[in-house]
């Protein structure tokens, strides 16, 4: 009983850390806005307690950089020591991200890329022309409804927010489950773009 108890607040407190960090990431937009010509950001948002992860590339003159806001660290070596020694500590590691707005710091790292095939992946990445795709809030989310197709809910699913940053503009593509909403009902162009783009970032950074 004691551990449920414990596990609900910690759940309840992670959740409201996230949401007020979670709308705080326009710090680093406006900073990779100064200090880049243009950058593109992936952000993956949950509908429960996941932790903070965005995927970027950047472009300052001819020079072209990743970079990846996630936590990296090891927690490995937490298991030699005790227990309850070991989950206090973990707890306050993991807690980290959710507490700390999203900007320049501990948890921004270079995703070291050679140079050669960073060119490759700003060539693909801009020719599937990021400018143009048109998100849920032009195309609407989830699937029509009509005569032929059912109501279709998905709860708790993953977003999608891509950002695309100038030194003029910052533009945001909101999706929902675009890959499991074009299952059930494909064909719309936007969701389409996005799923190929978001696989694109995927097969870089990993």
């Amino acid at each position: 009983m004691k551990k449920n108890i414990f596990l609900f607040f910690f759940i309840i407190a992670v959740q409201l850390a996230y949401a007020q960090v979670r709308d705080e990431s326009t710090a680093l937009y406006k900073f990779m806005q100064v200090n880049a010509d243009s950058t593109i950001i992936v952000q993956y948002t949950g509908g429960w307690i996941d932790p903070p992860n965005l995927y970027l590339l950047s472009k300052k003159g001819d020079t072209l950089t990743c970079y990846m806001y996630k936590d990296v660290r090891k927690y490995s070596s937490i298991n030699k020591v005790p227990r309850r020694i070991a989950a206090t500590i973990s707890s306050r590691l993991m807690m980290e991200i959710y507490k700390t707005p999203i900007d320049v710091n501990q948890f921004f790292n270079v995703f070291d890329i050679k140079p050669d095939t960073l060119i490759k992946f700003w060539r693909e990445v801009s020719a599937l022309k990021p400018w143009d795709i048109k998100d849920d809030s032009v195309d609407g989310g989830g699937c029509p409804l009509n005569k032929n197709v059912n109501s279709i809910s998905i709860e708790d699913g993953l977003g999608i927010w891509v950002h695309l940053i100038t030194k003029n503009n910052i533009k945001s593509l909101v999706f929902y489950e675009p890959d499991s909403f074009e299952k059930y009902c494909p064909g719309r162009k936007g969701r389409q773009s996005i799923i190929k783009f978001t696989k694109l970032f995927h097969s870089y950074f990993k």
